[in-house]
């Protein structure tokens, strides 16, 4: 700030005096500054001095302060010293502490690992000692009880599988007979609901016979009505036609029965068609012959009925009309064609009729042909996916079949390896034997006890298999491999030889015959 203010004051002193401050002149004038600027302006040029004196004051002042302090607090104790000693000491005795914990560590790690080692020693010991051909012997046995302990587990798993298939089987037969009783119910249903539908078409044919037996009634009382009334017309007409000359009674007579032959010729052929259509109805139809049948002669019976009375509705006409006056040809041939035109229309009714109950009968047996069709259609089908699966079971079976032929075949060929292998062991194991029985044959004593060590110590890992294998495997091919040992080894005292008596035998006696032959009575051939 000094330097600052020292700066401004002389930049102030060039301002108010720029002639004077530019250069050098050839002659002297005096400065003429105030008291106060020529103060900043001495404090300008000394002010590097100024600071290094006030920087040693400052210097001294903490010097001497320190000194007194050190004098007044040098008897005191010191908190951050006695801080330091104490985390050093602390460290110190952890150090201490890890290193015990490291040597102990240390100690029991090497005790421990030499008892493993001692273990694994011994183990590794009782391993060589397995294979040594005397254990290779129980070993032997182990496999072989082991063998047949898979065996008979096999068998019972077996057993097992097969009564499970057997159970299987019968389920399977079970669900067969179910689904066989299942599908004689539906069709028993089936055929149940056949003939419901059969018998309700009956009842319905029924009211149909009934219908038209009540139509056919209503239509003779119409017929029986219209004749009424045409006779009474015919009295009424009677009294205007007596005088109808013969010719026209004639010629009526013959136009009747032209018209009369034409309709009954039309009516031969249309029962003749009708013949036709109920032969080829009676041939697909025959549950409902007799019905129909008894319903065309009905319809027969009554046609024949109107075509006689109206016959003699005719002719009773034709004779009223001979004793008839001549009436107007036009009104009277009107008339007539009235008539006939009628009894058309009630014909073709009767034909409409016939017609559609004919329809109904010919629609109602396409019906049942189709639904028939149709269950045969279904009944095959079922025939051809049921032969359809039994080929698919066949073809799966031929091929789980196949896969448990390779199985066996791989499984042979391992076997076969696996007893060459058991083979070559056999074979080693036995020149291991006869080495050691040229080993045995040796009478030196250390040999004989390092021998008898080698069988106490064998026997003892027969008699530990024989202990594991109680309640698990079989236990007679281990008691005959140890009998064996002990057998090959003579550990196990020689019979004595018993002493055999000779058996007695009993003499053969010559048999001499009681009643010989003289000599003179011998008779030699040749």
């Amino acid at each position: 700030m000094k330097m600052a203010e020292n700066a401004k004051a002389s930049q102030e002193l060039l301002t108010r005096c720029p002639k004077r401050c530019q250069g050098p002149s050839t002659t002297r004038q005096p400065l003429v500054v105030s008291r106060k600027l020529y103060s900043r302006f001495v404090d300008y040029t000394t002010e590097n001095a100024r600071l290094a004196e006030i920087a040693d004051k400052e210097v001294q002042r903490l010097s001497d302060l320190k000194d007194a302090s050190y004098e007044v607090t040098k008897d005191w104790n010191d908190a951050i010293k006695n801080l330091q000693r104490r985390r050093r000491e602390e460290l110190l005795s952890k150090k201490e502490k890890a290193e015990q914990a490291r040597i102990k560590f240390a100690k029991d790690m090497a005790v421990k690992n030499a008892v493993e080692r001692a273990e694994i020693v011994k183990e590794a010991r009782k391993l060589l000692f397995y294979k040594k051909p005397q254990c290779r012997l129980i070993n032997s046995a182990l496999f072989t009880s082991e063998t047949y302990r898979e065996l008979h587990a096999q068998l019972a798993f077996r057993k097992k599988l097969r009564g499970i298939e057997l159970e299987r089987d019968n389920m399977y037969a079970e669900l067969l007979k179910k689904d066989t009783e299942d599908f004689f119910r539906k069709e028993k249903e089936k055929a149940e609901q056949r003939l419901q539908r059969t018998r309700n078409y009956a009842i319905e044919l029924k009211k149909q016979i009934e219908d038209t037996k009540n139509h056919l009634k209503k239509l003779e009382l119409y017929d029986a009505k219209a004749d009424q009334e045409d006779l009474d017309n015919m009295q009424k007409e009677s009294k205007m036609i007596e005088e109808c000359e013969k010719e026209q009674i004639r010629k009526k007579k013959e136009y009747l029965k032209k018209m009369f032959l034409e309709q009954l010729e039309e009516k031969k052929r249309v029962e003749e068609k009708m013949r036709e259509e109920e032969d080829i109805q009676n041939r697909s139809i025959e549950a409902y012959r007799n019905t129909r049948e008894h319903l065309n002669q009905i319809t027969k019976q009554k046609w024949k009925e109107e075509q006689e009375n109206k016959i003699k509705r005719s002719e009773m006409l034709a004779k009223k009309c001979a004793t008839a006056f001549e009436t107007d040809d036009t009104e009277e041939e009107e008339r007539f064609r009235r008539a006939a035109a009628d009894k058309n229309k009630l014909e073709e009714e009767k034909a409409q009729a016939k017609r559609q109950f004919q329809e109904k009968m010919r629609v109602d047996m396409k019906r049942y042909e189709a639904e028939a069709a149709a269950l045969k259609l279904k009944r095959e089908l079922e025939e051809k996916n049921l032969i359809e699966w039994e080929t698919h079971q066949r073809y799966k079976r031929d091929e789980y079949n196949k896969e448990m032929q390779v199985k066996a075949a791989k499984e042979g060929e391992r076997r076969k390896k696996e007893m060459a292998e058991f083979l070559k062991k056999q074979m080693e194991e036995q020149r291991a034997i006869r080495k050691m029985e040229s080993i045995m044959d040796d009478d030196s004593q250390e040999i004989q006890k390092a021998i008898q060590r080698t069988n106490d110590r064998v026997l003892a890992y027969g008699e530990e298999v024989l202990e594991e294998s109680k309640d698990i495997r079989p236990l007679f091919p281990i008691i005959k491999a140890i009998e064996n040992f002990k057998r090959e080894n003579r550990l196990i005292p020689l019979k004595t030889a018993e002493t055999m008596e000779p058996v007695k035998r009993k003499r053969r006696v010559r048999k001499i015959c009681s009643n010989p032959t003289p000599p003179e009575q011998i008779f030699y051939l040749g």
